[in-house]
């Protein structure tokens, strides 16, 4: 989770995400309520969608910090995998609405498989 800067509680504001609020990730913030300058109630969205509050002190500052918006997933992945990924799903659906098309389309890629008729079950 890159981390963009530290954070006070006169910057915390709805919509942001910042870490160190909870130990286990970062939240979205709902809503803050100040009490003063040295203490602020803070409404969160964890990502599972669950709504939570806590109140912050001055000294909870210090492990505050805005996390970069949508840093934990990406589309960096092998796309050569996602291609072979996508046509085994492909092909075991179109299995299930007609067996010899699946089959059709293997021995057009060059694999050569028995008929079904000549599958001999133990």
């Amino acid at each position: 989770m890159p981390l963009r800067g530290r954070l006070r509680l006169g910057d915390l504001t709805a919509g942001r995400t910042v870490s160190g609020i909870v130990t286990d990730g970062d939240v979205t913030i709902v809503a803050v309520r100040m009490y003063g300058l040295t203490a602020a109630q803070v409404t969160y969205r964890r990502p599972d969608g669950t709504v939570d509050e806590r109140i912050l002190y001055q000294d909870d500052e210090a492990g505050l910090a805005e996390s970069a918006p949508g840093a934990e997933g990406g589309f960096d992945a092998d796309p050569g995998l996602y291609r072979l990924a996508a046509e085994a799903l492909r092909i075991r659906m179109a299995a299930r609405g007609d067996a010899m098309l699946a089959a059709d389309i293997f021995s057009a890629s060059g694999v050569t498989l028995p008929a079904p008729q000549a599958v001999m079950v133990a």
